[in-house]
């Protein structure tokens, strides 16, 4: 989360929910990490939701 609050010059979320509506550089970059991490999460928390429902 520093890293990427340094790269998109602020707070993550504000920056790719606000400024993505005039097109910024820094939004793109911020919600383009936000998915790109969503998505594997999103993947890991499935799989082991299967797992701990196996008996």
């Amino acid at each position: 989360m520093g890293f990427g609050g340094t790269v998109a010059g602020g707070c993550d979320i504000g920056n790719a929910l606000t400024d993505l509506s005039i097109l910024s550089l820094n939004s793109l970059v911020a919600a383009a990490g936000i998915l790109f991490g969503i998505s594997p999460a999103g993947r890991l928390r499935i799989r082991m939701a299967k797992v701990d429902a196996t008996p």
